[in-house]
């Protein structure tokens, strides 16, 4: 259990990081852009950790990354294309900041929950010896 409570607080660590990101409202064209991506990556981090949670319980293997990476990678190419367009340039330092503080949790979540994944498999492989 340490190295998976370890793990989850680090979790906890990247949804505290990622809720201070996005409060409050990106100024536009940015806002409309970003928003519908990182409501989608939310809704895939909330389903995959429900999935995880029911996994752990039952001592299964881990659920699927897949939903979470395709929502993490639209985010990903949404910003790419913003910066393209030039659009974040209008924003200021803090604006700026936060959105490329937003990709930066991503990537840290996105470590973590492969981090979880391998955890859970290896609980779930330690069970089925036994």
């Amino acid at each position: 259990p340490d190295p998976v409570g370890r793990t989850l607080h680090r979790l906890r660590a990247d949804i505290i990081m990622f809720g201070r990101a996005i409060t409050g409202r990106f100024p536009e064209p940015v806002h409309s852009r970003l928003v519908p991506s990182l409501t989608a990556v939310a809704a895939s981090l909330a389903a995959h950790f429900r999935d995880s949670a029911s996994a752990m319980e039952e001592r299964r293997g881990p659920p699927s990354l897949d939903a979470v990476e395709r929502e993490m990678a639209h985010y990903a190419r949404e910003l790419a294309a913003l910066r393209e367009e030039q659009l974040t340039r209008a924003l200021s330092t803090d604006e700026v900041g936060r959105v490329f503080t937003v990709s930066f949790v991503l990537e840290q979540f996105r470590g973590n929950l492969r981090d979880l994944s391998s955890r859970m498999a290896e609980r779930a492989g330690k069970r089925a010896r036994t």
